[in-house]
């Protein structure tokens, strides 16, 4: 396992908090959420399912001026970018 191995061991927990979220309709919660489980996804690998997630948290958390969570969603969307440009330069 690498370093950030402890992150995606996270994903279940992150995965569990998103479906109760979207089950009790908790859009305070959502989209931090959301950023745990693609936070975790990246450092599995799984960068468009990491992607969508993030993009969707930044949705949901700007529809409802949350914003800490749109940025700490961006954070994930930008890292995404930067490492998609950085694969293509290669």
């Amino acid at each position: 396992m690498g370093s950030m191995a402890p992150f995606g061991e996270g994903l279940p927990y992150a995965t569990r908090a998103v479906t109760i979220a979207r089950q009790r309709g908790l859009l305070s919660v959502l989209p931090m959420a959301l950023w745990a489980q693609a936070n975790a996804l990246v450092s599995l690998g799984r960068f468009n399912v990491a992607r969508s997630a993030a993009e969707e948290g930044v949705r949901l958390a700007s529809d409802f001026g949350h914003r800490s969570g749109a940025r700490w969603n961006l954070t994930i969307v930008a890292l995404l970018a930067a490492l998609r440009a950085a694969d293509s330069a290669v």
